[in-house]
């Protein structure tokens, strides 16, 4: 009778992991793990121009949507990385690893997950294996105060480990993956010293 019980309860459990493993598109700031839900507050986001050159008209910036609660540790999350004349506006942008050099690109740094023992830290992105990125950026203006606005739509980020001393990405295993939904942001570049 115990072995019934002990089967009746690892079916139930089965079932609502299953049932929980779906993961509701239609809302903003959508996340999955692995194909689970993932449940996490992010801070509002940030924009900053990382470089500014005005004689060659070269900007680089990055849009940052940080983990919140992790003590002003602003740099765990979802960035994304881009150059200024690579974004288009009113339109949706799709790029992956086969996109030209400077094509937005998300990355997720989670807080938990690393191997500090080996020497490894876990990193998601849209421009590693099967990875890819949708945004739409309805206002850019690549400058210091400048807005920017829009939605990352969709994108997949696959896991790979860093190791300290090496620029070799480290397989991270199967389905390690982070699917994001819904992003949108409405904010103005920061200085590059901020």
């Amino acid at each position: 009778m115990r072995f019934i019980g002990v089967i009746l309860l690892t079916l139930v459990l089965l079932t609502a992991m299953q049932c929980s493993s779906g993961v509701d598109t239609s809302g903003q700031f959508a996340m999955a793990l692995k194909g689970h839900k993932l449940n996490l507050k992010l801070t509002t986001p940030i924009a900053k121009a990382e470089e500014v050159n005005q004689e060659e008209d070269y900007f680089q910036g990055f849009l940052m949507f940080s983990i919140e609660g992790l003590n002003r540790d602003w740099t765990k999350g979802f960035k994304m990385i881009f150059e200024g004349d690579q974004v288009q506006t009113g339109t949706v942008m799709q790029t992956s690893a086969a996109s030209s050099e400077g094509a937005p690109v998300v990355y997720f740094h989670p807080a938990l997950g690393h191997k500090p023992s080996e020497g490894l830290t876990i990193v998601y992105s849209s421009n590693y294996k099967e990875g890819y990125l949708k945004v739409r950026f309805d206002e850019f203006e690549p400058q210091v105060g400048g807005k920017i606005k829009g939605e990352i739509i969709e994108a997949v980020l696959w896991g790979y480990h860093e190791k300290f001393g090496s620029d070799v990405p480290l397989d991270a295993g199967k389905n390690n993956k982070v699917e994001i939904y819904n992003f949108p942001f409405d904010t103005t570049f920061m200085p590059p010293q901020f």
